[in-house]
């Protein structure tokens, strides 16, 4: 097998990727139809409760 055969024959897998790509700039909602707007969040009402740990007191206990 040369290599003349090898790059020829990827050729049409090359080809079908260049026309996805034009399917996809020409027609978005082949790839975005199913996407649901996301809800907005209001950053003033979020909450995150942290649970600390304690892990042998402070280092001035230690000494």
């Amino acid at each position: 097998v040369t290599t003349g055969q090898i790059y020829w024959g990827a050729v049409p897998f090359v080809l079908i990727q260049l026309l996805m790509v034009g399917l996809v700039i020409a027609f978005p909602n082949l790839v975005l139809g199913s996407i649901e707007k996301a809800e907005a969040v209001d950053a003033s009402k979020v909450q995150i409760d942290i649970q600390q740990e304690d892990y042998g007191g402070s280092p001035a206990e230690s000494q």
